[in-house]
């Protein structure tokens, strides 16, 4: 509808104003959407439905901020044109430039370490991106006005979009705060030993709200400055955070506390006999108990003091130690590589970290750092300037402190030109100068201990006293430095013997006895001071009847928590002063039961009339009689009483027998008391009688039960008898008819008009009840007679008609078995009909127990008539019990006994082998070799049994050989077996471990002295197996070692005696071959006959024959001769002084004596054969007196004529 752009000044506000009017009838039917858009097409404004209806209506869009130097006014029907439909008028469009808004905000305030942020974004109304910042500092980032705490200042910052000469400027302001954030000093990570107190904390621009925290954000537990730690933990120094400043600054270490605190506990006190293991506690890197022992538990079996030193190497204390971080957390006094043409290190005093030294210079060798093979390393091109630090770093450090300080250092090429390192703490040499190897690529450690002192913070440095510019280059790594924390603790440990409570007793006592000690009665030698439980009223080991309880008292002498305590108990039973008191006892009548009777106390006898168990006190009435009696109960003993009680018995009373009565309504009057006489007198009859005494008119008195009552003196009984009375008119005795009857019927009782006859007749079985028995009365025709007696009686007969019948009564028929055949029952009369279970033909009884099976049977025989008659067969079908053995493998004579097995349960085994008949057990070692027929059988009917043969195979035999059963090393035994059995397996073993598998001989060496058991092991093709073992059965004697040595050294033919010691061992018998001659004994003196060389032997034989043989070569020199004594004694006392040769016959040439001691040093020299040693010391240093020893001597001297230089050498003793 309308569309046009119009020229605006950038971040001025403006808005459009105009007017609509439905053009057509006034509906508002007009739709419009009206945009304004920048110069880029993005939308300023936009009303998407805007509605006219009716007359002239202003529209205004509202305020709007122009960003671009046009905007553009559109205006867009949505609705569809017709006929009066969506038509308006538009007029007097306006664009109107108002005044702009305060376009002033404040961003707040920030920290110094904040990051950057966009002042634009903080702009009420954004104005374009046109402006240019202005303010306190410059900022970044164009129109966006980029502001960096950390750079810029606070202040206000000036937007503004230069106008040019047409539009004014369009301004905004952002004002900011910058608040210096605290800025913590770095705090290094910290190990230390047992506790760790938390220093101030240092840094710029602090709040004054410094603290240590457990999280980081100064949150969780908070520490203060000077809070001492014991453990170790992650803390965070934290500052600020508080309002109104929020800025904060945190660094994060790590407390490394290694705590060696020791404690082995409080001194100990143990019983005699008692261990207890003392435990250092794990966690400690090392141990040093006060035995030298160095594990972490000690085992104390005895008194006496146990100290226990323990050490633990805290974490390392050296930042970036292993190079891994780069080139930080160290100072250095070389520089970084320069280049040149061998690489960055090409100039001396230049260092990089690298993982190949090769990679810093092309001379260096190719290897991998010392840490991991992959890692990095320092290395180092040597300084020329000595003395110049190669590496430093500033460590915090616990005073009072060991610390163990290592590192690895390698040469960096092959040149003996190495390294020459010193290593320092603030300047104080650290051990000696550390050279390195001339080897490229060999990783050496340097390690020393040093101890802080009064320190807390120290330099560690590593400097190069090598100044050669050749060589000198030398890598490091895994710098290592840390705290030591040694603790030492000791526990006192005592022994002391257990305690004695003695052995236990019993005490019976009466509470009249004296008091009596306990402590008396413990058996064997029990310590004094212990307790008695329950406590006596003594509050001692005295007990008194009179006051203390019965019971187990129990003596106790502590262990003084040490040792258990021992107990002893004395069982006390107190019998007390008995109390024969006797309970009240009522009175008795003479028929009552036997009573017992009883007293205070028990124990006691009971004696006098009617007493039938003193013991327990009975008294029967029955046997006192009636009457008075005196009873006395007796207790016995020191502690014993008697009691007498009075009992009286009466006689009981009697009302006679009961009787009854029946009389005719016209009979006399009677007297009841006739009818239960015999009867005591004085009683009376309930109900009355109309006489008022015992007289019965029947006339007058009433048919009922009359009691007559007789009261009981004492303790006896009422009586009473009755008389029952019926008062019958004139009786009617007409017998009802019955019958006709069958023998086997039951007694029937026959009936008449009026009872209380007397039945007579055959089969008449009671007269009174008229019972007749149709079996008794027989088969006829009987006339049974009904006679009632008295005044009131009559008589009737009637004819009775018993029928035959015939015997069913089956024949006896035993219990039958499933297996059994069909078979034929029979009764003792035929003509009946079978019937039940299994009854195959009702006429003739046959009978099949396969039909139905095991069971219960009633098999009914019936005979029909007039009198039929039946009988029931009962018998049982029963399963066949036929037992099956479970299958048996083959034994060996020594396999443990076996439990046979079978089907049905409840059988019997038997059998050679058979050792427990009930379960089937069968011991192979009570059968016998071969076949054992074992049977299992079941009792009872239908039952059978079971055989099974049970194969036993004998253990494989077999007689072993040995070739030699004693011997000397090497011995070489051969051992071999004979058998008739068929061997499977085999191995020979010794006692001493070894063993050879296999069948057949083997052979075994010998060659160190003991005994030996020999094994078998054989298994034969059944499987069965036999040790066959002998003790001790090879013996190796130590052999025997020739050994001898003689006397003098040198001999010669004027003095030709030489004395021969024997120095052998594990020998009984010697024989000397000396000259051709054999000699039997141990030592031995000869005589050689003359000048020569003489091969003397020694054979030296054990006891068992072996033989070693040693031999010498003798030589008797001729004259001259010279002999030199093995020993002298420089002591001033005039004998054996002087040590030299004795020279025979010739004055000697050339003569030359020298003595060494034992490290070879010539200590004295002699040329004259006069001049001789005297046992002094002459050497270059100085001269002296040589000191107890054995000493080497040299002699040199030629024979005048002779050609020959004779030389001899020797041992001499110097004693003092």
């Amino acid at each position: 509808v309308y569309d046009r752009t119009y020229d605006v000044c950038v971040g001025q506000t403006y808005q459009f104003s105009a007017w609509f009017s439905n053009t057509w009838g006034g509906v508002p039917d007009v739709d419009l959407n009206l945009t304004v858009y920048d110069g880029t097409g993005a939308i300023i404004y936009q009303v998407s439905s805007l509605v006219v209806g009716g007359p002239w209506i202003e529209f205004n869009t509202g305020q709007f901020v122009a960003t671009s130097n046009t905007i553009r006014f559109e205006l867009i029907n949505n609705i569809a044109g017709g006929v009066g439909n969506n038509d308006c008028s538009m007029d007097d469009l306006v664009l109107e430039r108002c005044s702009s808004p305060s376009n002033d905000a404040n961003a707040g305030s920030f920290c110094t370490t904040d990051a950057a942020t966009d002042l634009y974004a903080y702009l009420l109304i954004p104005l374009g991106n046109g402006g240019v910042w202005s303010g306190p500092s410059s900022l970044t980032g164009g129109h966006l006005g980029t502001f960096d705490p950390s750079v810029n200042l606070s202040g206000i910052y000036t937007y503004v979009i230069n106008g040019g000469s047409v539009c004014p400027d369009s301004i905004a302001t952002v004002e900011v705060v910058v608040i210096a954030s605290p800025q913590l000093d770095v705090i290094a990570d910290v190990s230390t030993c047992n506790g760790y107190q938390l220093p101030a904390i240092t840094g710029i621009n602090l709040t004054g709200n410094q603290a240590y925290y457990d999280n980081p954000g100064g949150t969780g537990t908070q520490y203060l400055p000077g809070q001492v730690l014991s453990s170790s933990i992650i803390l965070y120094a934290f500052d600020g955070g508080t309002s109104p400043s929020t800025c904060f600054s945190e660094v994060a270490f790590n407390v490394d506390i290694s705590s060696s605190a020791l404690e082995l506990g409080n001194d100990t006190t143990l019983c005699d006999g008692q261990t207890i293991l003392l435990d250092a506690g794990s966690g400690f890197d090392a141990y040093l108990w006060q035995d030298g022992s160095i594990g972490q538990t000690m085992m104390v079996t005895s008194a006496g003091t146990y100290t226990c030193e323990v050490s633990v190497l805290g974490s390392n204390q050296v930042q970036n130690g292993d190079f891994e971080l780069g080139d930080n957390f160290f100072s250095s006094g070389y520089t970084n590589g320069l280049g040149g043409s061998w690489g960055p290190l090409s100039s001396a005093g230049t260092y990089e970290v690298s993982t190949n030294p090769q990679l810093e210079h092309i001379n260096f060798m190719s290897c991998s750092d010392h840490t991991s093979g992959s890692g990095q390393m320092m290395v180092v091109n040597g300084s020329n300037l000595s003395g110049t630090n190669v590496w430093c770093q500033n460590i915090v450090v616990t005073p009072g402190t060991d610390y163990e300080f290592s590192t690895w250092i390698s040469n960096a090429i092959n040149d003996p030109n190495v390294a020459q390192l010193q290593f320092s703490i603030d300047g104080i040499p650290l051990g000696g100068i550390f050279s390195t190897s001339p080897t490229g690529c060999f990783w050496q450690e340097f390690s020393a201990i040093w101890n802080s002192g009064t320190s807390t913070a120290i330099t560690i440095c590593i400097s190069n006293q090598n100044t050669s510019g050749g060589g000198n280059d030398f890598m490091i790594d895994d710098i290592f430095f840390a705290p030591i924390c040694i603790s030492v603790d000791s526990i006192d440990v005592f022994y002391q013997p257990p305690p004695n409570a003695g052995l236990d007793n019993v005490l019976n006592v009466c509470p009249t006895d004296p008091p009596i000690d306990l402590f008396g009665l413990l058996g064997g030698t029990p310590d004094a001071g212990g307790n008695w439980l329950p406590a006596l009223a003594s509050g001692t080991g005295i007990f008194d009847p009179a006051i203390d309880l019965a019971g187990v008292y129990t003596y106790t002498a502590s262990g003084a928590s040490i040792c258990p305590d021992a107990n002893a108990s004395v069982d006390v039973s107190l019998n007390g002063l008995t109390s024969a008191t006797i309970d009240p006892v009522p009175g008795f009548c003479i028929t009552d039961s036997p009573y017992t009777l009883n007293a205070v106390s028990l124990g006691g006898v009971w004696s006098g009339s009617g007493i039938v168990d003193t013991l327990l006190g009975i008294f029967d009435p029955s046997v006192a009689f009636a009457g008075s009696h005196e009873v006395i109960y007796t207790i016995n003993g020191a502690c014993g009483s008697a009691d007498t009680v009075f009992i009286t018995v009466n006689d009981n009373v009697y009302a006679g027998s009961d009787s009854a009565l029946n009389i005719c309504i016209t009979d006399p009057a009677i007297d009841l008391t006739t009818l239960v006489a015999p009867a005591d007198p004085g009683g009376v009859w309930i109900p009355i009688l109309a006489s008022g005494g015992g007289i019965l008119d029947p006339l007058v008195d009433l048919s009922t039960v009359y009691q007559y009552i007789i009261s009981g003196p004492g303790a006896c009984l009422n009586d009473t008898a009755s008389v029952d009375v019926l008062i019958s008119p004139l009786a009617d005795a007409s017998i009802s008819f019955s019958g006709p009857f069958c023998p086997s019927d039951s007694p029937f009782n026959l009936s008449a008009a009026a009872p209380g006859g007397i039945w007579s007749g055959t089969g008449i079985v009671d007269a009174l009840m008229g019972t007749f028995d149709p079996a008794i009365a027989g088969v006829g025709i009987h006339t049974i007679s009904y006679t009632i007696s008295g005044s009131c009686g009559s008589f009737d007969t009637e004819l009775i008609i018993v029928n035959p019948e015939i015997d069913p009564t089956i024949n006896p028929q035993t219990d039958l078995c499933l297996s059994d055949g069909a078979l034929v029952l029979s009764a003792i009369n035929p003509g009946g009909l079978w019937s039940g279970n299994g009854i195959v033909n009702p006429v003739t009884g046959s009978f099949d127990p396969s039909l139905f099976g095991p069971n219960n049977y009633a098999v009914i025989y019936t005979i029909a008539g007039f009198c039929p008659t039946a009988d029931t067969l009962f018998f049982n079908v029963l399963p066949d019990l036929l037992p099956v053995i479970s299958p048996v493998i083959a034994y060996c004579e020594d396999d443990q006994m076996d439990s046979l097995m079978a089907d049905i349960g409840g059988g019997v085994w038997s059998g050679l082998g058979i050792t427990d008949s009930t379960i089937g057990s069968f011991d192979p070692g009570m059968a016998a070799v071969g076949g054992n027929e074992i049977i299992y059988t079941i009792s009872g009917a239908c039952a059978g049994s079971d055989t099974v043969l049970v194969i036993v195979n004998a253990l494989p035999i077999a007689a072993i050989t040995v070739s030699d059963t004693i011997g000397c090393p090497i011995l070489e035994v051969q051992v071999d077996y004979a058998t008739s059995s068929t061997l499977v397996d085999c191995f020979w073993s010794l006692s001493d471990g070894t063993i050879i598998n296999g069948c057949g001989p083997a052979e075994f060496s010998f060659d160190i002295a003991g005994c030996v058991d020999l094994s078998l092991f054989i298994t034969d093709i059944e499987g069965c197996s036999q040790t066959i073992s002998y003790s001790n059965q090879i013996c190796i004697v130590d052999s025997p070692i020739a050994n001898f040595e003689y006397a003098p050294d040198q001999i010669n033919e004027l003095m030709p005696s030489v004395e021969f010691n024997n120095l052998s061992v594990n020998a009984v018998n010697y024989q000397w071959e000396i000259e051709n001659v054999l000699y039997n004994s141990t030592d031995l003196t000869h005589v050689f006959s003359a000048a020569d060389n003489y091969w003397t032997c020694l054979i030296a034989e054990n006891d068992i024959g072996c033989i070693d043989t040693l031999c010498q070569n003798i030589e008797i020199e001729s004259m001259p001769a010279v002999y030199v004594p093995n020993s002298f004694t420089p002591d001033g006392d005039g004998t054996n002084d002087f040590f030299g040769p004795s020279i025979y016959g010739f004055e000697p040439v050339n003569f030359e004596l020298m003595i060494f001691n034992r490290w070879g040093e010539m200590i004295w020299y002699s040329q004259a054969p006069d001049r001789l040693w005297d046992g002094t010391v002459s050497l270059a240093s100085g001269t002296g007196v040589a000191m107890e020893d054995i000493y080497v001597w040299k002699l040199i001297y030629q024979i005048p004529g002779q050609i020959q230089v004779n030389s001899k050498v020797g041992h001499v003793s110097l004693l003092r």
